[in-house]
Order: C-alpha cells, then structure tokens, then sequence
C-alpha cells in the first residue's frame, strides 16, 4: 500500500478538532501520523505539498455553510434536543418566552440520534408552538423538520412536485414535517428571512461579520 505525507499544511485534528500547521501520514486507506511543523516528518513513497492549505479529515460531510452558520448564536440550541417528545417541550418554552409572529428555529438538533420509531409529526408541533412555524435544523445542515405552519409557508403541500424525495410523506401522501436537500434550503431560506425581518439590518450585519471574521481567522 501506498505512503503519502500531506506536508506544509493546517491540519485538522485531535477532540474537538483544532487546526494547527504541520502535516499527516496516510498509509494506504488509513491515517498512519499526525504531527506539528516542528515535529520532523517521516518517510514517504509520496509527498504532497498543501502550501498552506486545510487538510480536514473526510468521514463527514467535511465543508463550511458559513451563512447559515453564522445565524446560529441567533437560534435555539438544539443539542439536548434528544427525542421528538424533547422537541415539543422545547418548542412550547421558545414560544412562550418570546411571543411573535415569526419562525422559531432550532440549530444543531441530531435527528439521527433520536429513538428509532420516533415519528415526525408536523401537526404536534403546531400545536406546541401556538400556531407559529417551526423549524428543526439537523446539525448536519442538509434537512430539518417542519411544523404544518412551517410546510404551509413554505408551499410544501401533498401536491407539491418532488422527483427526488426529498420531501418525506406518510401513507396519504401528506407530508410529515421531515424535508431535505431542496426543500430542506427553500426552508431555510424562508424562516432566516423572517429571523432577519426580525432583527434588522444591524443584527444581521452583527451575526454575518462575527462568523466571517471567525473563518478568517483559520
């Protein structure tokens, strides 16, 4: 099996994940070393100069959504959100310390963690919320749950055209709150443009300017 050393780099590493110059050893499909530029670097078939670049491991959905990042100081936090009975509870306390018309949104909830048969129900979270829309945003960025106000001011309806299912239905064909990809950024959109009518052209400048300036600092 191949040696390759990724070399004059930032890379990414340890628990929680920190960046730090200097370089990584992969033998064949596996990491083999990991060290700081001041660490003297092993032997290799093959060297890759990164040139500075980031090296992040690719388990995971390894990129950056910096826009929807920087709005999550601005949400709620969703990561004790450990089931869909949780959500609800969360849901009621959000809408009962703050009363408006607009989205309520939580960040960061792992959907995947949540007890298997944990149903999605859009209309229970109608009702926990008092009528506002909802949004559940899944820590990976990449789908989310919706209430039925949330379906409804999005324009996802039972008949709404959904070639590559992204939009999860029960046995009548109606959706159940789960969406993805698509229709998981048409959601997005929609509820960060209410947040943002919310808070004005100044909170929005805040949140934006704090999350680019943090990626530049990397």
């Amino acid at each position: 099996m191949a040696t390759i050393l990724f070399r004059n780099g930032t890379v990414w590493d340890g628990d929680p994940p920190l960046p730090r110059r200097g370089w990584l050893l992969v033998h064949g499909d596996q990491i083999a070393a990991c060290g700081a530029a001041s660490e003297p670097e092993p032997a290799s078939e093959t060297s890759v100069d990164l040139g500075g670049a980031h090296l992040v491991a690719g388990f995971c959905d390894a990129h950056s959504h910096l826009s929807v990042g920087a709005w999550l100081p601005a949400v709620g936090d969703g990561r004790a959100i450990a089931s869909f009975d949780a959500a609800l509870s969360a849901v009621r306390d959000a809408a009962s310390a703050k009363q408006t018309a607009g989205f309520i949104v939580f960040g960061r909830v792992d959907l995947e963690s949540w007890p298997r048969g944990s149903g999605f129900d859009a209309h229970a979270l109608d009702e926990a919320s008092g009528g506002r829309p909802v949004l559940l945003l899944d820590l990976t960025l990449h789908r989310g749950l919706l209430s039925e106000e949330g379906l409804r001011r999005c324009e996802i309806t039972r008949n709404t055209h959904d070639p590559r299912g992204d939009i999860e239905r029960g046995r009548r064909g109606d959706p159940t709150g789960l969406v993805w990809e698509r229709f998981f950024g048409r959601a997005v959109f929609v509820a960060l443009r209410s947040l943002a009518a919310e808070a004005g052209e100044a909170g929005v400048d805040g949140l934006l300017d704090r999350e680019a300036k943090a990626h530049l600092r990397l």
